[in-house]
């Protein structure tokens, strides 16, 4: 409909009435996006340029009507229209170049910047987004620059803005300092710039030769080995010289050119790298004159970081300035694991960062960080129309100097709202996320016939080619639109680069890892193989699989499924998994308990093949709380079998029988053991149990689409035992370190990767610190002579870890003279649950029950439920109040120990060598005070261990939840992709789904019992019907008796070899 002119003011984004007006209108691009994807049906529009404007002619036209459509109409056609269109980097199949798919969450933050529409022009235009780019900018800088001595960003476009900077800047330095000696040029965090000066405004000088920036013909005078575009124009003192490889991204050149500068002389690069020997060659035999190096971090093909280390020392050496373009590889650095790849960065003066390449930012989104403010000093400019001197002394800041651009939008607002939302772990797990889905690819490219990998990926680029197709041919695949139902195999979210370019030729192995060579399968007609689909042997050279031995229970090569069908529970036994030509029917990876648990009952099912892998050198249950008289909190019978097998060969009782302890047991009457004594049992049956390899770190996870199986590599951390001999093995690959690798495969997966120790985080720089007394108590016996003889020490933390430990010390410190405090978060220190009914919300019939329950009701229901599991046994409170009460007795006076509940620590720092000082709160008065002490033990509990990284290749397939949790099923097995026929089965990670028995030593047995079950889809351990006198739910009848999720209901349960030929 028309619009009218009075009615604009109802059409504004801001104002009191704008989020009312742009609610509407939100929907109706929300809406038109979802309509042109399905219209689109893929990653890119059908039909080629021509195709596609012809679209969006009819969907404009006419363009600039003489009365308007409306905002809905408008919005509706041209929206759908973009969307169909468009290059879509989510889906599934794009392989955009260096293009990620923007965070939800980014792509809103964008929607109020331009609804608010500030111009970071001055002050008075952006006030909040003048302070939150300061204060973004800051702190990325000192991620890149940690130890500078005023670390800072500007906000650009990209890294071709950043880059063009990053010269300037080397070029007003040189102007700045021509009469100074090149040795003199300080290195990062040495000396500021000397940047007191501000910025010439000459006209930038003719330039001598003319030079594209992609021409680099050989340069009259040159050093050999340096490639330049003409004759090089010193221009005399403080001229600037640009030293490059010919990796570097085409904006240097651009720059020089834009700048006046000579063109850049650059290094050839055949490795894909800049080389420091090269580089120091080059300096050497170029004359004097002020230079900067640019080096590069993800170079735009490959996505190669050069050698940073070495060429920083190579500038320092040659007093040469470094500037680093890491538009591409910068987002390393919010990762745990992979920031070490980025060594060095902060040794250069300049760095370039593009979020919108590897931070899934929308662009722009792009900043270039010095280790020193005073670095930016050549852009001060001053326009009296946005800063009058009035202003400046009034202390409203100026803007001018923080970009070449005069109005531009606040684009760090997108990044501090994802930065706040994901914090650098979220952003640090996306990153490694996207570069091990990008190895993933290359693992199936690598086994894929008629495909060459040029090189394994440093990033998420992947450059493949049909094996022998010229330029011409991969070019003609690189134009062709993917046809829409095409479907990737194996999907990756568009986040792993695949580039079908015209590779050059493939690039030699990296050391320590052999990659496999391709072997030709024989023809392939009418897509039909000529020949079997799997080869039941290879020779042991050609066995050697990216430099991982092939273990004893996998193949040579991955086995196949059919040759070898699924054992039932009653067949014939078999002897050790070690047959080459067999892959593992559950591979295990972790032995605690619950792992050991499932091995156990395992074991009494011989013809399923298993193995478990575990990094520690053998198995020891949490030896640093192991206390002289700490006793189990469930009783002996919750053993590893005894409550799904009593006559299994692995209980406790057995145990004590092959000790000669039966009957002195007997005799005590010990119905809860001490620690120390069930991890004396647990050793003991894993020194017995075979098919446990210890010493083994498991490195990935993944599932290999071809042979339908479960690829797994290790690390044979310690030296090869018996039961890792097999005369079958090829020649071991090893890592740098020499170290044994190897790969084994699997039908089935169980994690039982266990828990690892929390740290508060107001308490986890002290805690990481090194030579600072902050401990966990998981570490408490290892440190306890130390703390005995320390004069005061803090427990902290509300459980029974924390009051066994300051029991522990308050026995063994003098009268009079304890020094203790034990602080808790909990109101009281409670004691736990120990009623007969209540205790049977740890039996399986409440775990069926819980399962039933929504999500939402579920995540409300588990911390309420804290005392079942986080209180004190009445024992160990009754044993703290009787030393307390008879150290009262037999002292003047109270005993020095304090016990302090229902407090938090909000701060925490050190305030001498030997002192530490703790902030606290009191949560239910709300008064806060100081508290000195000279060491802390942490009683803070575990947390879930992190498998983001180990499950990274299968982790498209993983299904999650509303709080993007994994979902499992009631057999405690990850709801994967129908595309993945094995079953992932985790134990004590489904708190979320399974409620507060999933870390229960009780229900142990019967969780292995259920999970073995569910694999051979045959009750090998058949299960009680039901395991308490508490009805937990009610029938959609009404009538009680029965239980939700009880046995009784259908089986949803698949069998072992469910959906193979």
């Amino acid at each position: 409909m028309p619009v009218p002119a009075s009615g604009t003011a109802r059409l504004l984004a801001g104002g009191h009435d704008g989020p009312g007006a742009l609610r509407p209108m939100v929907d109706t691009v929300l809406d038109a996006l979802v309509h042109g994807a399905a219209d689109r049906g893929g990653p890119l529009p059908s039909g080629g340029p021509a195709a596609v404007a012809r679209r969006i002619r009819d969907a404009a036209r006419p363009l600039i009507p003489d009365e308007g459509e409306g905002p809905d109409h408008a919005l509706r056609t041209l929206v759908r229209a973009l969307a169909y269109g468009a290059a879509d980097p989510a889906d599934p199949r794009c392989t955009a170049h260096l293009h990620c798919p923007p965070l939800a969450v980014a792509a809103a933050a964008d929607l109020a910047v331009s609804a608010l529409n500030p111009s970071l022009d001055s002050w008075d235009q952006a006030p909040a987004a003048c302070a939150l780019e300061a204060l973004t900018c800051r702190a990325l800088a000192e991620l890149v620059h940690p130890h500078g001595p005023a670390p800072d960003a500007l906000v650009t476009t990209g890294g071709t803005e950043s880059n063009h900077l990053a010269l300037l800047f080397a070029r007003e330095q040189a102007r700045a300092r021509d009469t100074a000696r090149p040795h003199d040029t300080a290195r990062p965090h040495e000396t500021a710039h000397p940047h007191d000066t501000a910025p010439t405004h000459d006209t930038v000088p003719a330039r001598e030769t003319a030079h594209a920036p992609d021409a680099a013909p050989a340069a009259r005078g040159a050093a050999p080995g340096v490639r330049g575009a003409g004759p090089r124009r010193m221009g005399g003192p403080g001229t600037l010289r640009v030293v490059c490889g010919g990796n570097a991204h085409h904006s240097i050149h651009r720059a020089a050119w834009l700048l006046g500068l000579p063109a850049p002389h650059t290094l050839p690069t055949p490795t894909g790298v800049l080389d420091p020997a090269a580089l120091h060659t080059a300096l050497d035999r170029l004359p004097d004159a002020p230079t900067l190096v640019v080096a590069t971090a993800g170079t735009t093909d490959t996505g190669a970081i050069d050698p940073l280390p070495e060429i920083a020392d190579v500038c320092d050496h040659h007093a040469a300035t470094l500037h680093i373009d890491a538009a591409y590889g910068a987002p390393l650095l919010f990762s745990d694991t992979l920031h070490k790849r980025l060594h060095g960065l902060d040794r250069a003066h300049t760095v370039a960062l593009d979020l919108h390449k590897l931070g899934w930012q929308p662009v722009a989104a792009g900043l270039l960080a010095v280790p020193d403010g005073a670095a930016l000093a050549p852009l001060a400019h001053r326009a009296d129309y946005l800063n009058a001197d009035d202003d400046t002394e009034a202390g409203l800041p100026d803007l001018l100097g923080r970009s070449l651009r005069t109005s531009r939008r606040p684009d760090i607002f997108k990044i501090a709202v994802t930065l706040r939302a994901l914090g650098r772990r979220g952003l640090g797990d996306l990153v490694d996320h996207v570069c091990a889905a990008a190895q993933h690819l290359a693992d199936l490219i690598e086994i894929r016939p008629g495909l060459q990998l040029y090189a394994r990926p440093t990033l998420s680029t992947v450059l493949f080619r049909p094996t022998g197709a010229g330029p011409a041919a991969v070019a003609a695949l690189r134009r062709r639109p993917p046809h829409p139902q095409h479907r990737p195999l194996p999907p990756h979210r568009g986040r792993a680069r695949r580039r079908g370019r015209a590779a050059p030729p493939p690039a030699p192995p990296r050391r320590g890892r052999p990659r496999p060579r391709h072997h030709p399968r024989g023809a392939v007609a009418e897509g039909h193989r000529s020949q079997p689909a799997y080869p039941a042997r290879r020779s042991a050279r050609a066995a050697r699989t990216r430099g991982r031995q092939h273990h004893p229970m996998s193949t040579a090569q991955p086995p196949s499924p059919a040759a070898d069908p699924a054992p039932a529970a009653g067949s014939t036994p078999d002897t050790e998994p070690t047959a080459a030509d067999r892959p593992a029917d559950l591979v295990g990876i972790g032995v605690g308990p619950f792992n050991l648990s499932l091995a156990a009952l395992a074991h009494g099912v011989p013809a399923l093949r298993t193995a478990f892998y575990e990094q520690r050198p053998a198995f020891h249950w949490h030896p640093g709380l192991l206390i002289d008289g700490a006793t189990v909190q469930v009783p002996f019978l919750a053993d590893l079998v005894t409550l799904a097998d009593p006559g299994s060969p692995w209980t406790f009782l057995q145990y004590l029988k092959a000790h000669e302890r039966l009957f002195p047991f007997y005799v005590a009457e010990r119905f809860h053991i001490e620690r120390a004594e069930y991890d004396a049992y647990c050793r003991w049956v894993s020194q017995q149990l075979p098919g446990l390899h210890f010493d083994h770190r498991v490195d990935a996870v993944r599932w290999d689409h071809e042979y339908e199986l479960f690829e797994i590599d290790f690390t044979r951390l310690g030296p090869a035992g018996a039961a890792d001999a097999h005369p079958h093995a090829p020649a071991a690959g090893t890592d740098e370190e020499g170290r044994t690798l190897g790969r084994a495969y699997a039908r089935n997966l169980v994690l039982g990767v266990g828990t690892e120790p929390y740290v508060p985080e107001p308490l986890r720089p002290l805690a990481d610190a090194p030579n600072v007394p902050v401990l966990h108590s998981s570490d408490y016996l290892e440190h306890r002579e130390r703390l005995l003889a320390t004069g005061h020490v803090t427990v902290i933390g509300s459980g029974q870890s924390g009051a066994e430990v300051f029991l522990d010390l308050l026995r063994n410190r003098p009268f009079g003279a304890e020094g203790l405090h034990w602080l808790a978060r909990t109101p009281a220190f409670a004691p736990m649950e120990y009623g007969k009914l209540g205790l049977e919300q740890f039996s399986p019939d409440y775990t069926r029950y819980f399962h039933t329950l929504s999500e939402p009701v579920r995540d409300q229901l588990v911390p309420r439920q804290w005392q079942l599991y986080k209180g004190i046994a009445h024992e160990t409170l009754d044993a703290i109040h009787h030393e307390l009460y008879r150290r009262a007795l037999h002292s003047d006076g109270w005993p020095g120990a304090v016990l302090t509940p229902g407090v938090s620590v909000r701060t925490a720092g050190r305030i001498a060598a030997a002192r530490l000082e703790l902030h606290l709160e009191h949560i239910e008065q709300g008064t806060r005070a100081r508290h000195t002490t000279e060491a802390v033990v942490l009683a803070t509990g575990y947390r879930e261990r992190r498998v983001d990284t180990l499950l990274a290749a299968l982790d498209p397939y993983i299904r999650r939840d509303a709080s993007e949790r994994p979902r499992v099923d009631a057999d405690h097995r990850l709801v994967l992709d129908p595309m993945i026929k094995g079953a992932v089965y985790v134990q004590n990670a489904e708190r979320h789904t399974h409620g507060v028995g999933a870390p229960d030593l009780g229900l142990a047995a019967w969780r292995s019992a259920t999970i073995l079950n569910s694999l051979l889809a045959e009750p090998a351990y058949p299960l009680p019907s039901r395991t308490a006198f508490t009805a937990f739910g009610l029938q959609p009848s009404g009538r009680c008796g029965s239980l939700i999720g009880s046995p009784h209901l259908p089986d949803q349960r698949t069998p072992l070899n469910a959906g193979r030929n």
